[in-house]
């Protein structure tokens, strides 16, 4: 089936095929580190090696706890992802960015499937998760997953950890076949006659088998080792669908931007056109790579088109373990502690075995059923009855091999301490004492020391999950083009609403101001993990930093300290918060009826403000003329005071004059009375009785 242009032909598909497949047997490697962190740690040749020599089989897994406290230090210090923009023209999109690129981490239940990922890093020595959008329209439109390793294979040529320069990806899995004749109805009646060897080709209108094609001279299909059994289950009626992502080579022109983006020429464009021409931007050839996806059932061709997604990257980002440095093949941490788990179980068995096995050292003659004697001197309550024909006592000597048990037991507590070394844990990461370190800062150091041993790996996890935040806001930056949205983000300055493409005029051409297309903003894991533990010591510590503030200013952080907690709708907490305190909400992240309100309010207070403004100045003009009139009543009365005092230094006088004019009248009168004290007889009664 040949390829038309740009298109996969079935010939360029199966050299894919026939190089996956020469890649080293790192798989069935693989398989066997999950199978020890599962426990089965002893294939059917031991086992029946171990059934012969009468040994009992004992798995002691030391593998599945040094591997779970891994994968536990990845849970405890998961962060989220954050946009940070290259410059400071982009603070507004990247702060909005980072808010849709976490909901969207939220619903997908990013943290999981990256940590499900990192399982398969550390045990098989690679994990896959896949970016898209979800096909299902009643599910999240955006879906990270993810995906069993065992459905890979890779361009074993390419030497990025992220496949940018691999040529091509083969993802195959088994679907059922009418869940295929729905997803590609184009292509329903051929799926649906696919059989054992069908090939896709036509002859004079008919099918042909293999047989057929190797006659007509279809000699590359002998080259092809897979069989019709490889992609065809007859049990369930299934068919394995084959996605090929690969790459094309293309010449292309592309143009330098203001802002110093490298986009692709188009001769359609007016603007592009102009910028050329005004000599704003040159013209530039280069050869790129575009990705395109192919399905395939076979030698069948299902469907090939360009990549559906705005970037040029395969969606698929492999999780790195330790890669080999000859074949490049990658292994995980098990591969390390396998033979020292072999050794603990083989001495854990030989222990058992030794504390019940006897050996016995006999002559032929010493008894009469040696194979009686056997099974008897295993047995702790043995009766054994020699020849008593025999004299020699060395003719039958059974020994318990005490001895040796000792020894044993001592190899293997120094296998388990090795085998944990081997992966890089510690006897106190695992909550152990036995290191040797008392004191906590010792017992830290070795902790950090473990963790340390772990920076390869947890190094390519970190970039893996870059790499899948980087996807997912390219998804989201898409579906945003040309869309108005209002996003409410926190900032150092409070919550606020930014406004994302919005239009508006600038020197009479319409454009959008931040336009997320252009934003230049990448994504990177934060540096703050996001586990329930820190933050839980966060929001201690910004409680007790807030309950240590005065009064005043407790109030103006409450809603701080009540969304930094894990309460039920704390969000609608903090806002009534801010509702009722009028702090912490900008105008820009109001409602209209909330800016109403705020702005009614805004006009009471000031109206009250200005109230209580004129009260002060009729309070303040009231104290001043009480302060006039105290003063003039003060003047006032030191005025009568003074007109007291000079009257009351007048009193004298005239109490003097009063009494000068008393003793005159006095002796006036005196003088009357002596003048009275001679008249008539007759007149004297007269006298007397006027005086009375």
């Amino acid at each position: 089936m040949a390829g038309s242009k740009d298109k996969l032909g079935f010939e360029q598909l199966t050299k894919y095929r026939w190089e996956a497949i020469q890649q080293p047997a790192w798989r069935l490697d693989a398989q066997v580190n999950e199978d020890y962190y599962d426990g089965n740690q002893l294939n059917s040749e031991a086992l029946q090696t171990m059934e012969e020599r009468g040994i009992p089989p004992v798995v002691v897994n030391l593998v599945a706890p040094t591997i779970d406290l891994i994968l536990g230090m990845e849970v405890r210090g998961r962060t989220d992802w954050v946009c940070r923009p290259a410059g400071e023209d982009w603070d507004d999109v990247a702060l909005a960015l980072s808010k849709e690129v976490k909901e969207a981490e939220r619903m997908t239940d990013a943290d999981e499937e990256c940590g499900e990922a990192y399982a398969d890093q550390v045990r098989a020595g690679i994990g896959w998760v896949e970016v898209s959008r979800s096909p299902d329209p009643f599910r999240y439109q955006y879906r990270i997953k993810r995906r069993d390793w065992r459905e890979f294979w890779w361009d074993p040529r390419s030497e990025e950890p992220d496949l940018s320069d691999a040529r091509y990806l083969l993802r195959r899995r088994f679907y059922d076949r009418d869940h295929l004749e729905k997803v590609f109805p184009h292509k329903a009646k051929q799926i649906r006659e696919l059989g054992p060897y069908y090939t896709g080709e036509e002859v004079d209108g008919r099918r042909l088998f293999e047989a057929d094609l190797y006659s007509r001279g279809g000699e590359h299909y002998r080259d092809y080792t897979t069989t019709e059994l490889d992609w065809i289950d007859l049990d369930r009626n299934r068919l394995q669908l084959e996605e090929v992502w690969y790459r094309d080579w293309h010449h292309v022109d592309v143009i330098t931007t203001s802002d110093q983006r490298v986009i692709e020429f188009q001769k359609d464009n007016p603007l592009h056109i102009a910028a050329v021409q005004r000599g704003i931007t040159a013209v530039k050839r280069g050869v790129v790579a575009k990705a395109r996806r192919a399905f395939w059932i076979g030698g069948l061709c299902i469907d090939d088109r360009p990549t559906p997604f705005n970037h040029n990257d395969f969606p698929y980002i492999p999780f790195w373990g330790y890669r080999e440095g000859r074949t490049r093949v990658p292994y995980g941490i098990i591969r390390r502690m396998r033979p020292l788990q072999d050794e603990v179980n083989a001495r854990r068995s030989k222990m058992l075995w030794g504390l019940s096995a006897s050996r016995v050292i006999a002559d032929r003659d010493a008894v009469d059923d040696h194979e009686r004697t056997r099974m008897e001197a295993a047995r702790r309550d043995a009766y054994i009855v020699t020849n008593p024909e025999r004299r020699n006592a060395q003719g039958f000597r059974v020994d318990d091999n005490q001895s040796l048990n000792s020894e044993q037991f001592q190899v293997y507590q120094d296998s388990k301490q090795t085998l944990q070394d081997a992966g890089g844990i510690y006897q106190s990461m695992l909550g152990k004492g036995e290191s040797g370190a008392d004191s906590g800062k010792a017992i830290q150091s070795l902790v950090e020391q473990g963790t340390t041993t772990l920076a390869k790996i947890n190094g390519n996890y970190r970039q893996a999950k870059n790499r899948v935040g980087k996807l997912l806001m390219s998804l989201i930056v898409e579906d945003l083009k040309g869309r108005q949205k209002q996003v409410t983000v926190d900032s150092p300055n409070g919550r606020r609403v930014v406004k994302l493409n919005e239009p508006e005029e600038k020197e009479g051409q319409r454009v959008l101001n931040n336009d997320v297309t252009r934003a230049n903003v990448t994504v990177a894991v934060d540096e703050v993990p996001q586990s329930a533990t820190f933050r839980a010591q966060q929001y201690q510590q910004m409680a007790e930093m807030v309950k240590r503030l005065p009064p005043d200013l407790q109030a103006p952080l409450l809603d701080m300290v009540i969304e930094a907690s894990d309460l039920p709708q704390r969000e609608k907490i903090a806002d009534r918060i801010r509702q009722l305190t009028g702090v912490g909400k900008s105008a820009e992240e109001m409602t209209d009826e909330e800016r109403a309100q705020a702005e009614q309010k805004a006009q009471k207070a000031q109206e009250k403000e200005q109230m209580a403004t004129e009260l002060e100045r009729a309070r303040i003009a009231k104290e001043q003329g009480d302060a006039r009139y105290s003063a003039a009543r003060a003047e006032k009365e030191a005025a009568e005071a003074q007109q007291t005092t000079a009257e009351t230094q007048q009193l004298p006088l005239e109490a003097e004059h009063t009494q000068a004019e008393t003793e005159q009248t006095r002796a006036e009168t005196a003088q009357k009375l002596r003048e009275l004290q001679q008249p008539p007889p007759e007149e004297e009664e007269e006298l007397l009785y006027r005086w009375q």
